[in-house]
């Protein structure tokens, strides 16, 4: 989602300004998501690479942070971290990668990445019934979200009952 004029200088010159943008931003309301950049708890890794969060320019260089990571405060509270991937090997641009702790949050301060990650079964409804509503409010078909593209997690999900190893100690 293009959010100012300097995310679009790839050559994009169509703006998701307007009804995408007021629909994204109510359903993460509505989920009572919000990026992990606003929240305390995360250590923001950048591999060495000139960023920052409000695209103003450096060194003759237009900075920005376009992509973005959405987490609840739940998850938020656990505390992790976020940063960049250097290179474009995987995509056409550096990769935001998130890494969620585990355990309570004076533990969380290790960034220790996760083998897992659990989540609630219903959460890939519920977004697709919020985004359906929203649809529906902008007088749009509401089959414009396939639910295989709804919620993708970038490690294995386990069920509630899963413990790891590690944590035990």
């Amino acid at each position: 989602m293009i959010e100012a004029p300097e995310d679009r200088l790839g050559g994009n010159e169509v703006t998701n300004h307007g009804s995408e943008l007021a629909t994204w931003e109510n359903l993460c309301m509505s989920l009572r998501f919000s990026d992990v950049w606003h929240h305390e708890g995360f250590a923001r890794e950048r591999d060495s690479l000139l960023f920052t969060r409000s695209g103003r320019r450096i060194g003759g260089t237009n900075l920005s942070h376009i992509d973005r990571m959405y987490i609840s405060d739940m998850l938020g509270d656990r505390g992790g971290s976020i940063g960049i991937m250097a290179g474009t090997c995987m995509s056409d641009h550096f990769l935001v990668v998130l890494v969620l702790a585990v355990g309570d949050r004076c533990f969380s301060q290790s960034l220790r990445i996760p083998q897992s990650v659990q989540i609630d079964e219903s959460l890939a409804e519920r977004v697709e019934e919020i985004w359906k509503l929203s649809q529906d409010s902008l007088g749009r078909e509401p089959s414009v979200l396939q639910r295989a593209s709804c919620i993708s997690v970038p490690f294995s999900v386990e069920s509630a009952a899963h413990t790891d190893s590690r944590d035990r100690a």
